[in-house]
């Protein structure tokens, strides 16, 4: 019976407990629980002073005990309200709704170019889902660019062809060996954070002009392509010399960077020189440096002089017609002064023969070494001129060598004492060749007297002919017993190998 009593008291006890244990988890849940804890931010730190087109990095951890709800940076101006650089960032609950939010180089802004100069207020501010806010203020300082440029990758693109071949000597170095003259195939990038100014390049040697260009505020460039066939190793450079390129570029503010390539001087890259060409006709050069050649003229190339530093190998000549070659000449030559004189007497021109009056044509000289160096073009222009007839050139008259004036008017002829002897010294000059000259005197009425007949075959190479001496073999005298009115003719005749004439005929009368 004991037993039965305690058990019903323990199960009343049971059930007492049961119903206060609902009544405190009922109360519990209807009462809030209180957020008394503001947001947390962890240690951050900012750079003291920013340049332009800097961009500003976050690295921050966040914490609340609830929740994070929203998180906002603001960056403005000290001391004024608009700036290019004033902004506001706001990370929202959607991204957040967790109590710790980890920033790892978070980025904020990056510096733009118009941002004004000076001190700036960085705010955080973090506010929780129960709306408590915590901020912290960092200051910092924005200055101007003074970033230098960026030279990127300067050396030789050595896969292009180029005059001479170039060398690497030490690649890491930028260290080369190249030749006089050589064309640098220079690859690269020139580049800057805000605008680029102006890029130059040069060699430390004497009289090495500056190769220069204005950039206009691009922010890169590539160097091949403003560079491409402008930079030459100076050609008076003497082997074994080791010579720097420096390559230079600027900004907008003034900063700069450089760049520099060595080159050693190690090459025989020095060009024969075709140093004179001469040919018969060398007096006809005219104003424009054409060689003259008369209409049935023969050219030979008489002489020239060729040198180089080391040794010669060849020599070409050409005839050049329109757009055509043909090599008058292709020899091996030996030495390093070369005389072609000497060496192959008279070369002959091979002009057409059917060419016209204004016909152009050129000799080219082109002499090689053996090292393989081609001469700069030795070229002389040849300009076909008119192949005019024979002149005879005027000269003083005599009568008993007594200066006069010859009468080629028949109307009005000379007056002559009988007995007397004429001469003149009038010429007869031709431009190419003459093919008859001919002296006739005649007392009107009587046969002529031939006094000089002379044909090609006689007159090879004569270009002048002096009348006065041809009169010496036959003196022109007037008969001793001539009586007054008596009338003789002296007639001058010469002709060229184009058929083209030219004669003078004098007269004169006894008195």
């Amino acid at each position: 019976m004991n037993f039965l009593f305690y058990k019903n008291l323990s199960k009343k006890y049971f059930f007492l407990f049961l119903f206060f244990l609902g009544v405190v988890i009922g109360f519990s849940r209807c009462v809030p629980i209180e957020d008394l804890i503001d947001p947390t931010i962890g240690e951050f730190s900012l750079n003291e002073q920013y340049n332009i087109t800097d961009t500003i990095f976050l690295d921050v951890v966040l914490f609340d005990n609830f929740g994070l709800d929203i998180v906002k940076i603001d960056i403005n101006k000290i001391g004024s309200e608009t700036s290019s650089l004033n902004s506001t960032k706001i990370i929202n609950s959607d991204s957040i709704k967790a109590k710790l939010l980890k920033l790892e180089q978070y980025e904020v802004i990056e510096i733009p170019l118009d941002a004004a100069l000076g001190q700036y207020e960085f705010t955080l501010s973090v506010t929780d889902i129960s709306g408590k806010e915590q901020t912290i203020k960092k200051n910092f300082i924005v200055n101007g660019d003074v970033s230098d440029p960026d030279l990127v990758d300067i050396e030789l693109d050595l896969d292009l062809d180029i005059d001479v071949s170039i060398k690497v000597i030490d690649l890491a170095a930028n260290s080369y060996q190249a030749c006089r003259s050589s064309t640098i195939p220079i690859t690269g990038t020139a580049s800057d954070n805000i605008a680029l100014s102006t890029i130059s390049a040069q060699f430390d040697y004497p009289n090495s002009p500056i190769i220069s260009f204005d950039l206009g505020g691009v922010q890169s460039i590539d160097l091949a392509s403003i560079f491409e066939g402008l930079i030459q190793i100076p050609s008076d450079v003497p082997n074994g010399t080791t010579i720097n390129l420096t390559f230079k570029v600027t900004d907008d503010k003034q900063n700069s960077s450089s760049a520099t390539l060595s080159f050693l001087i190690d090459c025989d890259d020095t060009r024969p020189i075709v140093n004179s060409i001469i040919t018969n006709l060398d007096q006809n050069i005219n104003e424009q440096n054409e060689i003259e050649v008369i209409q049935g003229q023969e050219l030979f190339i008489i002489d020239g002089q060729i040198t180089d530093n080391d040794a010669l190998d060849s020599l070409f000549i050409y005839f050049i017609e329109g757009n055509t070659e043909t090599i008058i000449l292709e020899e091996k030559i030996e030495g390093n002064n070369f005389n072609l004189a000497n060496a192959f007497g008279d070369i002959a021109v091979p002009i057409p023969s059917n060419n016209r009056i204004d016909n152009r044509y050129k000799i080219s000289v082109v002499a090689t070494d053996t090292s393989a160096n081609q001469s700069v073009a030795f070229i002389s222009d040849i300009l076909i001129t008119r192949n005019n007839p024979p002149d005879i050139d005027l000269g003083l008259n005599y009568i008993d060598n007594n200066p006069t004036t010859f009468s080629t008017n028949s109307r009005v002829p000379t007056p002559i004492p009988a007995g007397s002897s004429i001469r003149t010294e009038t010429k007869i000059v031709e431009d190419v060749a003459l093919d008859n000259f001919k002296i006739t005197w005649a007392e009107e009425g009587d046969e002529e007297i031939i006094v000089t007949d002379l044909n090609q075959n006689d007159l090879e190479g004569v270009l002048i002919i002096n009348i006065t001496q041809q009169l010496t073999r036959g003196l022109l005298k007037t008969r001793e017993n001539a009586r007054e009115g008596t009338r003789y003719i002296l007639n001058i005749y010469a002709r060229d190998t184009f058929q083209q004439e030219n004669q003078i005929t004098y007269y004169f009368i006894v008195q």
